[in-house]
């Protein structure tokens, strides 16, 4: 059976566009959320990508680790093999393990 859906559809589109992420700790929240999901089969791995693609830029620590993220799933991979999905989890972790710079409250 032949998908017959038009990609530019609207309804289509939200799967492939991460809602933003305002601050460090809510991309280190959103990316280990994804990993999991990801890790568990919950969610496919062209979804994945276009949600990795979609993250904005980030100052350091972040940056250079969302960078090599978006650049490890920019490269279109054929075949997922155990070693793909391995280095895009450890990608994945990359980021949502770096320590989030909190700010203290109070003097």
């Amino acid at each position: 059976m032949v998908d017959t859906r038009d990609i530019n559809d609207p309804s289509r589109q939200h799967l492939a566009r991460p809602a933003p992420v305002k601050t460090q700790e809510d991309l280190a929240i959103a990316v280990r959320r994804m990993q999991q999901q990801y890790e568990k089969g919950r969610i496919d791995r062209d979804i994945l990508r276009g949600w990795v693609l979609g993250l904005s830029s980030y100052p350091p620590p972040h940056g250079a680790a969302v960078d090599a993220l978006k650049a490890w799933f920019g490269l279109r991979t054929v075949e997922i093999t155990p070693d793909v999905r391995e280095r895009d989890i450890t990608l994945l972790a990359a980021v949502a393990d770096l320590p989030v710079a909190t700010r203290r409250s109070g003097p």
